[in-house]
């Protein structure tokens, strides 16, 4: 008997060992219903240089999964969906657009309710508190400037510097940049943020279509500043291009990307799976890598440090409020008209 009691002793501790094993997939009924769907359809308005490798890693940890994605301006997603939707196809299982868009989505009831475990981590105002989207990375709207043209000491400081004289002709903004002018309003008043809208107007705005061209054009030297995606002249900077950006403005709009899972998604179980990954560390390291702003408060893009910073953040907007601000924003800066 006593040459017996190792034997018992291994096959106890054995035993332990695979008691105190991580849960494994076939224990997992969301990893089971997703392996059983084995599809997953994604819309979203990240570009594919961005957007495929997040997919790609999503497939090799869950690699019983064939992910695919379809890219758009937010505006041509929302128009997709609704399209689709109204002739009776829901194609998609999972949409993270601007929310702007991700407000009509929510309001024509294109969505159903799902938080991921990690949304307990989020800081208030990142996650909807009827529980139907997690942000999943930010947009912060800064003054960028070429180092080459502007001197550290000589660019604007705050958002009022921009109408000195100097910088007539000098500044470029996209045609669509309706979520500043919104955290203009929520922060200053609509009364102060409409008078300094006029003002910057007739500075003769520079308007371009895109933020990624506008800060490349920076980075070119077409002109000196510009209105640009904090994130953006991070990239440039590490690719050595001469760019700066202003971290001084009072409010830094930030720009919320909800997440959400259509309301009839073909496959459910992978879209939930698609957004525990996208909204813990582990993604949100991914999202961080691409030199993205991540949502998750734990994991920070080098250069940029929220708690430094006057962030005023601008999350899913209702139809109505959407539709005022765009209507006003048209009628001060009349970009079509420029």
């Amino acid at each position: 008997m006593r040459r017996m009691v190792p034997g018992l002793i291994s096959l106890v501790a054995l035993g332990l060992l695979i008691g105190a094993a991580p849960t494994s997939w076939a224990q997992d009924p969301l990893v089971e219903g997703a392996k059983k769907e084995g599809k997953l359809m994604w819309y979203t308005t990240m570009n594919i240089d961005d957007s495929q490798p997040l997919l790609n890693t999503f497939m090799k940890k869950y690699p019983f999964i064939k992910a695919e994605l379809w890219r758009g301006s937010s505006e041509k997603v929302l128009n997709r969906i609704q399209t689709e939707t109204r002739a009776g196809k829901f194609l998609y299982d999972v949409v993270a657009v601007n929310g702007f868009e991700a407000g009509y989505i929510k309001a024509e009831k294109l969505v159903q309710p799902y938080l991921p475990s990690s949304a307990k981590a989020y800081r208030k105002g990142f996650v909807d508190p009827e529980g139907y989207w997690v942000d999943i990375y930010d947009t912060y709207y800064v003054i960028g400037y070429n180092t080459k043209m502007v001197s550290k000491a000589d660019a604007p400081k705050d958002w009022n510097d921009l109408l000195d004289p100097k910088w007539k002709e000098k500044f470029s903004m996209d045609p669509e940049d309706h979520a500043w002018f919104l955290a203009l309003q929520e922060v200053w008043g609509r009364e102060k943020a409409e008078k300094f809208g006029r003002a910057l107007a007739a500075q003769n705005v520079l308007w371009r279509k895109g933020h990624t061209l506008i800060a490349n054009l920076l980075a070119a030297g077409e002109f000196p500043l510009g209105l640009v995606y904090a994130h953006r002249m991070e990239e440039l900077k590490r690719k050595g291009a001469p760019v700066e950006w202003v971290t001084t403005t009072d409010p830094i709009p930030a720009e919320l990307h909800p997440i959400q899972i259509g309301a009839k998604a073909p496959n459910p179980n992978a879209a939930k799976l698609f957004i525990e990954f996208m909204a813990s560390k582990e993604g949100q390291t991914i999202m961080r890598d691409l030199v993205r702003i991540p949502a998750h408060p734990e994991v920070q893009l080098p250069g940029v440090r929220p708690q430094d910073l006057r962030i005023h953040g601008v999350g899913i907007v209702p139809p109505s409020r959407a539709n005022q601000i765009i209507k006003e924003w048209r009628e001060i800066f009349n970009p079509s008209g420029a």
